[in-house]
Formats: C-alpha cells, sequence, structure tokens
C-alpha cells in the first residue's frame, strides 16, 4: 500500500507540462530558476549603466541558459488505487499520495506534493539519502561501495565495512550543501586514496578485496571514460556542455541492421569528438566499442556496472577508428613536441600515463618505432592509408611515414593497463 501512496504523488502529473526557462518560468506559482543567472544578470545591472547595452548584455546571458521541460500538478488529482496482484485493469482500494512512514519523518502538513518528497528526501535528519548518494561516488573511486550492495540499502544489504565514515561523509555532505565537487576533492586528496598500489603477498592474504582500503584503488575506467580519456590525451575532446546528442563512429551498416527504423548519419566536426555521454544511443543499437568494455543497455537502472577482460577489448583499442583516430593525433603531439626521438615517446608515454617511462620501456617502444618506420619507408602506401583513419587532419610538414610509424607507438601506449586502468 505504500508503494501505491508513493506512486500516487507521480500519478498526479500533467503528461502535456510546459516548456520554461532556466530564468525563470511566466507560469503563475511555478518557477524554475538558475542562481546563477540570477547572479550574473544582477553583477550586470550593478556595473552597466547605460539601458542598450544592458540589453544586449542580457539578451546574450538569456541565449546561454537553455529552455527545459517541466511537469505541471493537474488541477483535479487522478485517483490512484492498490492493484489485484499488480494488474492494472483490477483497481481495488483508494489511495492517496503519502511517503514511507517506516522511516519516519513524514511531514503532517497537506497536500503532499512532489516539493514535499523532495524536502523530505533532503532533510537533515533523513536516514538514507545522503548515505546511498556518499555511497554510490565512493564506488566510483574505490570500485566497491562503502555498503558493497551498492543497489541494495534494504534488509538483505550488505553491512557497511567502515559504518562510522559512511555517517561521517553523509552528514558532512549535507551541512556543506550537499556540494558534490566538494565531496569528490576531499576522497582523492585523502591519504587513504592516495595510497600506492604496491602490496605484500601478506597484505594480499589478509585483505584481497581491499575491503579494508590497505592499498590504493585500482580498477578499469568504464567504457564512456575510456574512449574520453584517449580524446582528452589526443587533444581532441570537445568539451562544450549541454546541447543535442551527437552521432560518432560506428560501422557501417550496423544500424540499419538492427534497428530498422531510419538510418544513422554519422556527424563530422567538434561533434565526433564530445564527450560520451552526448552520444545518440537506442537500446536496441548501442555504440559497439562502449559495449565491449562493460556498458549496460539502459532497459533498465544500473547502480553497479559488471568489469569483465576479454581480447575484443584490445582488438577494439587497436582497430577501432575512434583509437585509431586518437593515436594519430597524439602522435602529432609526440612529434611536435621535442626533436629527439626519445624525447617524443617519452612526452607521449606522460601525457597517457602520467608518469615518465623506464629505461626498458623507452627501449621497446623506440624499437617499435625503428621497426615501424623501416617498414613505412618500404611501403609508403600502408602509412598513407593508416594516416587516412578519422578526419583529423594532420600537417603538413609533418612526413607521413615518420607520422604513422609515431602513431603505432601511441596505439601501443594507448593499451597498456596504466592507460584504462586508475
Amino acid at each position: 500500500g505504500q508503494f501505491y501512496s508513493l506512486f500516487a504523488l507521480f500519478n498526479n502529473l500533467d503528461e502535456r507540462g510546459f516548456i520554461n526557462n532556466l530564468r525563470g518560468a511566466a507560469e503563475p506559482n511555478v518557477r524554475y530558476h538558475s542562481d546563477v543567472y540570477h547572479k550574473q544578470a544582477e553583477h550586470l545591472r550593478d556595473t552597466i549603466n547605460d539601458e542598450a547595452l544592458l540589453k544586449e548584455a542580457m539578451a546574450k546571458l538569456d541565449a546561454k541558459h537553455p529552455e527545459v521541460m517541466i511537469m505541471r500538478e493537474m488541477d483535479v488529482p487522478r485517483k490512484t488505487f492498490v492493484l489485484s496482484r499488480g494488474a492494472y485493469d483490477q483497481p481495488t482500494t483508494p489511495v492517496q499520495p503519502s511517503l514511507p512512514d517506516f522511516l519516519g519523518l513524514t511531514p503532517s502538513a497537506a497536500p503532499i506534493t512532489r516539493l514535499t518528497l523532495a524536502r523530505w528526501l533532503t532533510a537533515p535528519d533523513h536516514p538514507l539519502t545522503a548515505r546511498v548518494l556518499v555511497n554510490r561516488i565512493w564506488q566510483e573511486f574505490f570500485g566497491t561501495g562503502i555498503v558493497e550492495s551498492t543497489e541494495n540499502f534494504g534488509l538483505q544489504s550488505s553491512w557497511p565495512s567502515h559504518p562510522e565514515l559512511l555517517d561521517w561523509l553523509a552528514v558532512d555532505l549535507m551541512q556543506n550543501n550537499w556540494d558534490i565537487k566538494r565531496l569528490i576533492k576531499q576522497i582523492t586528496l585523502s591519504k587513504t586514496y592516495q595510497q600506492s598500489l604496491q602490496i605484500k603477498e601478506s597484505q594480499f592474504k589478509r585483505d584481497p578485496d581491499n575491503t579494508w582500503l590497505s592499498r590504493g584503488p585500482r580498477q578499469r575506467l568504464s567504457a564512456e571514460m575510456i574512449r574520453d580519456h584517449a580524446l582528452s590525451i589526443a587533444d581532441l575532446l570537445e568539451e562544450q556542455v549541454g546541447g543535442p546528442s551527437v552521432r560518432p563512429y560506428q560501422p557501417e551498416g550496423l544500424w540499419e541492421e538492427i534497428e530498422k527504423r531510419g538510418t544513422y548519419v554519422q556527424d563530422h566536426g567538434p561533434s565526433l569528438y564530445r564527450r560520451s555521454l552526448y552520444t545518440f544511443i537506442r537500446k536496441t543499437v548501442p555504440h559497439p566499442s562502449n559495449i565491449l568494455f562493460d556498458m549496460p543497455s539502459r532497459e533498465l537502472c544500473t547502480v553497479k556496472r559488471s568489469r569483465t577482460t576479454s581480447p575484443m577489448q584490445a582488438l577494439a583499442l587497436l582497430n577501432s577508428v575512434t583509437f585509431n583516430e586518437t593515436a594519430k593525433m597524439l602522435a602529432v603531439r609526440m612529434v611536435q613536441s621535442a626533436p629527439d626521438l626519445d624525447k617524443q615517446i617519452a612526452h607521449g608515454f606522460r601525457l597517457a600515463t602520467s608518469r615518465h617511462p623506464n629505461e626498458s620501456e623507452l627501449g621497446i617502444l623506440m624499437a617499435g618505432y625503428q621497426r615501424r618506420l623501416r617498414e613505412f619507408t618500404d611501403n609508403p602506401e600502408l602509412a598513407t592509408k593508416l594516416l587516412q583513419q578519422g578526419e583529423a587532419t594532420i600537417p603538413v610538414e609533418i612526413k607521413p611515414v615518420r607520422l604513422a610509424a609515431m602513431m603505432t607507438v601511441a596505439s601501443v601506449i594507448f593499451n597498456m593497463d596504466e592507460v584504462i586502468f586508475k
């Protein structure tokens, strides 16, 4: 019954909704505004005295704040019933909007709306919201949450490994205005996170899963992060925030073979290099490279991703258009960074791994470069074909055979565990 009472809160939404600007709605009694906008607007009013200039500046500010869809409450609430065995066509007892009373803190004021629910979820004495949020962010950095069952804080959840730490982080988050960036800074600057990955055999036997945080975390980046990290190293990542979804490289014919609706029209220019957050996805045709690196389908909300290791992942890093293009542009950065070969390779290595290569690593990469350089010198058409991967253009002053040889070195660097693991 409590589930249906909670469902009744959302059953009162008017699907028609309305378009609302972040500056503030014209609709009476409804205002969805941006504090950032109001601060910027106030600054403009205080600093610009000329009315025409102020109007022009306000127009530019307004253009930066997008419109969003807001659902309004229905004038006459829709009736909600307990459904017999969950069947939509078998309503039984009517229920009213309410909140779960087994957690306490149920507000007594009527009526109970979505705003009531939001205030209840973020109330200082609410026992769950901040803990769940902190636990999920902790999982992003350590691979496992303080409560291992990140997706389950119910009766069958795991007991927290460090309950007092979880409580302290949750309270601290609430007391600091739910500042997520501050929480992330706290975690990453902590001595616990910055521990070395080196571990003795005796320590591993006592703490194989790093439950007691005896060493720094080591886990593979998520599928989206791997692509974005490669684009960033190659200085290709387009960091624009917001905007429509984009269609990056995808195997030809894949969409038409599986989706059967419409066609996949690849984007060009900066849209190819936007963060993976903006990649256009349909549940039937997720991006194949992301699937290889365990991105789940979007049919269900997934709190905890699986992490697998397979040869197909290495093949994707070596052969897909995206990673060949990032290797090509990293090679450009390497060649342009210094006149000496060893310094060029060391520069690319450090860009990707945040450390200098040791003598053995540098020797292997230099030997690989020389071997490929001889091969491309004998067969320059192979170098030309390799450099055609992706749409990013290369400087004309760099010799193709030299750049292609360095591209193979960059590709090897991209395939190192240190690059796709943190």
